[in-house]
């Protein structure tokens, strides 16, 4: 991760207010109009009941949008709500303005002309009318928390079907150090604080310290990572939270936490370089392995736990056997630092997202030793060619989603000879993606963080099933 950019010069200036402002300002000063005046109006109007209304929620309660209020808001009314309630003339105009927005985006990159060189052998997806996902429900968080624009792993979703997100107090600013960790029950709408920035800011005198790089969850457990190598650990059947400091490396940014049940520990990749094994047996490192670069992003074998892939500030990604501290198979074929990745439950299948843009799709099996510079599968990519970083297998390891930086979210069917997928459409940038099972285990959720001052929420998509979900999940008991 590249920590010595400004956070706000990419990536984050896309937000729904950010965009009404540029169209207003391409809009009268150019002979060529790209917005029309019922464009703007409808920027306008969409910006203000949004920021309005989404502020003046209860506390205690998430204003959600569902299914069966969206179809009956669009059989009664005379122009087209969305997903995230905006309100539209019609869906061809949302179309047109989420085109024009592609317009100012701009994604980062660490090495120059990275997405033109990727390009050549990807698959660009566009919009796709297939639906394999149906819209489930919207929760309305205005002030989802993203604090760096590369990592975007601030939404957690457990095996309790709880949703655990970062928010901004209320009236802070986005990459603020204020910050609430909050659990939501999907079933009630019901939020309550899990722990807060102030909760620990007598530790720290440095207010960058206290910000969230990193979450996870499972089960009763919530751990976050924070900028000064620090972790903080909740325990909601004990209710006990404690916080342990890894390293006092000030490079030691926390960039992604995995939950290895079986071992009962944490594996915790570091922007200096470091991947640790934290106990929590014993609630303390047990070992370090030196990566040399910094891992933005790891997953483990669900077959194996002691292999592990890697992905950080290299094109290539490697997978190591924790058992020797050894490089088992190199990863090749990007061209710029990877922020995600993700093994298939099939345990021979992974997946890397990249700032070159695109996805790459590896079969461990048949890694063709003829293409030293590129031994992957597929190369995907999406419209934006914006940095991939969130992605994600569902449980059953049939679909393959990812996203965008923002706007963007693609679920591929890996159960079909030819490329088919879904594409799903929102105003915002991501903060976290993953799949979770239905209430009955019938099915399975599709779960997007989306963080804007205005649209900003909780997005979920159904994927109905007559069978039971793969338990993929280790009963093992946590501090």
């Amino acid at each position: 991760m590249d920590r010595t950019t400004r956070i706000q010069d990419y990536e984050l200036e896309n937000s729904l207010l950010d965009f009404y402002f540029n169209s207003i300002f391409s809009s009268t000063n150019s002979s060529n109009k790209l917005f029309t005046r019922k464009e703007l109006m409808n920027l306008m109007i969409n910006y203000e009941r949004s920021y309005y209304s989404n502020h003046m929620c209860c506390t205690g309660t998430v204003s959600s949008i569902d299914a069966e209020s969206l179809n009956i808001l669009n059989r009664d009314s005379t122009t087209y709500v969305d997903i995230q309630g905006l309100s539209w003339n019609d869906p061809e105009q949302r179309a047109n303005i989420f085109n024009k927005r592609s317009l100012f985006f701009k994604s980062y990159t660490n090495f120059e002309n990275s997405i033109e060189m990727s390009s050549h052998n990807c698959t660009r997806l566009a919009n796709s009318n297939n639906e394999y996902w149906y819209f489930n429900k919207f929760f309305i968080i205005p002030n989802m928390y993203l604090n760096h624009f590369q990592l975007r792993n601030l939404v957690a979703f457990n095996e309790l079907n709880e949703i655990i997100y970062v928010e901004n107090k209320l009236n802070q600013v986005v990459g603020s150090s204020d910050f609430n960790v909050k659990r939501l029950n999907p079933i009630n709408s019901k939020q309550e604080v899990i722990f807060a920035s102030n909760d620990f800011s007598n530790d720290y005198g440095d207010e960058e310290s206290l910000k969230v790089s990193t979450l996870n969850s499972y089960k009763d457990l919530v751990i976050s990572g924070l900028y000064n190598g620090t972790i903080i650990i909740h325990n909601k059947g004990s209710d006990l939270t404690l916080k342990h400091t890894l390293t006092t490396n000030p490079q030691a940014i926390t960039n992604f936490i995995d939950i290895n049940s079986q071992d009962n520990e944490l594996l915790i990749s570091s922007n200096d370089g470091k991947l640790r094994f934290f106990s929590l047996s014993v609630l303390k490192t047990s070992r370090e392995i030196d990566a040399e670069n910094p891992i933005n992003c790891l997953t483990k074998n669900p077959l194996n736990y002691n292999q592990i892939l890697l992905a950080g500030d290299r094109p290539e990604s490697v997978i190591i056997d924790k058992r020797s501290n050894r490089d088992c198979l190199e990863l090749t074929g990007h061209r710029d630092y990877s922020f995600s990745c993700d093994w298939n439950p099939n345990g021979y299948l992974v997946a890397t997202g990249n700032q070159d843009s695109t996805v790459k799709l590896y079969d461990l099996r048949y890694l063709s030793k003829n293409k030293e510079d590129d031994n992957s599968l597929k190369t995907l990519g999406g419209k934006l060619k914006g940095a991939v970083r969130n992605l994600k297998f569902d449980l059953d390891g049939n679909f393959l989603a990812f996203g965008e930086s923002l706007d963007n979210v693609y679920c591929i069917n890996l159960q079909e000879n030819e490329l088919n997928y879904q594409s799903i459409n929102f105003i915002g940038k991501i903060t976290g993606l993953n799949f979770i099972r239905n209430q009955n285990n019938f099915g399975q959720l599709l779960s997007i963080g989306i963080s804007d001052e205005c649209t900003g929420g909780i997005l979920q998509y159904a994927f109905e099933s007559s069978s039971k979900v793969i338990d993929l999940y280790n009963d093992g008991e946590f501090i």
